[in-house]
């Protein structure tokens, strides 16, 4: 009789492979329907953020800013700088532990500066909104409670602050500077800059991409209310209102930017400046040829800490003028 040893090994083998090529299916859906999921992934394998744990040298602190809503924050602490800054990340599921917002704490940092870099609500560690939103996502009030925990724990004092955002990041802090306590400067890296062609019936698939980032489902309330949030975030429209301290743009010479802040720029004199860093786009990297991958580099990242760090001198001097 022949023996069916070969004929049930063969099923064997044909049922796991189904079952893998099953699972492996599900996993990319599950990605792609996740765009917080898809972020962790490309940061970690197409952006290069192993690559870049080679330049991470100094460890930070890990502290609480606030226990409700739960934020948490890194501290890059300085004995020998009376001035903190206060950097903001941009929109990336990995908050303020995503490559460059820890890349750029650190160079500023070297260049004598004290750090401290919040998650704002709904990202990283910190806790999400509550939905549905009733008139804005609460990350100025981030802001806000991370000055307040470090004045509170002397990190700094009520006047020798400065803000510092990326992309979403800056649209937020040019917001808070306008509240209370003031900031001595701010530098705005990326800030949003060509709404006035888009309006808020573009931004509802952007804002429904912020809430996945966030790892939440919006109603139809809280789209509304993050479309037109974002649309606030406009930076030449932010620049129209009255009592903005110093600001500092910056932007990639490849970045795409509105002709209405250059010559809002241009109007204003010192006290608002703009700044193109050389072959860079939104994201500052320095390697384009390779699609998305995004790497970094000391000479880019020592340029935008020496820039931000004369800014910072000029407004906010280490010795009080």
């Amino acid at each position: 009789m022949e023996s069916k040893e070969p004929e049930l090994a063969m099923r064997r083998r044909i049922v796991v492979s189904i079952l893998v090529a099953a699972g492996l299916a599900a996993l990319t859906v599950g990605l792609v329907r996740s765009s917080w999921r898809l972020s962790l992934v490309t940061d970690g394998l197409i952006r290069g953020y192993a690559r870049n744990l080679k330049l991470f040298t100094d460890e930070p602190q890990q502290v609480r800013v606030s226990e409700h809503p739960r934020l948490t924050a890194y501290y890059y602490p300085n004995p020998t700088s009376s001035i903190l800054v206060i950097l903001v990340h941009g929109s990336t599921a990995l908050g303020r532990r995503a490559s460059f917002p820890r890349l750029l704490a650190q160079q500023l940092h070297s260049h004598g500066l004290a750090v401290l870099a919040p998650d704002l609500r709904g990202f990283g560690n910190a806790d999400d909104p509550v939905l549905p939103l009733e008139g804005s996502v609460g990350w100025e009030e981030d802001v806000l409670e991370t000055v307040r925990y470090a004045v509170r724990t002397g990190k700094t004092q009520a006047d020798r602050f400065v803000y510092v955002g990326h992309s979403l990041g800056a649209g937020v802090i040019l917001n808070a500077a306008r509240l209370e306590p003031h900031p001595r400067a701010v530098v705005a890296l990326g800030a949003t800059a060509n709404l006035e062609r888009d309006g808020i019936e573009w931004l509802r698939p952007f804002a429904t991409r912020r809430f996945r980032d966030m790892r939440l489902v919006p109603d139809e309330r809280s789209l509304d209310v993050m479309a037109a949030y974002l649309l606030g975030l406009d930076a030449p429209s932010q620049l129209e209102s009255p009592g903005l301290p110093p600001i500092l743009f910056v932007y990639g010479d490849r970045e795409n930017r509105s002709a209405r802040l250059p010559r809002q720029v241009w109007d204003q004199g010192d006290s608002l400046q703009l700044y193109i860093v050389p072959n860079a786009g939104h994201t500052y990297n320095i390697m384009p040829a390779l699609g998305p991958v995004v790497f970094y580099n000391r000479p880019v990242l020592d340029q935008l800490g020496s820039v931000i760090a004369q800014w910072v001198e000029r407004w906010a001097p280490a010795s009080p003028r």
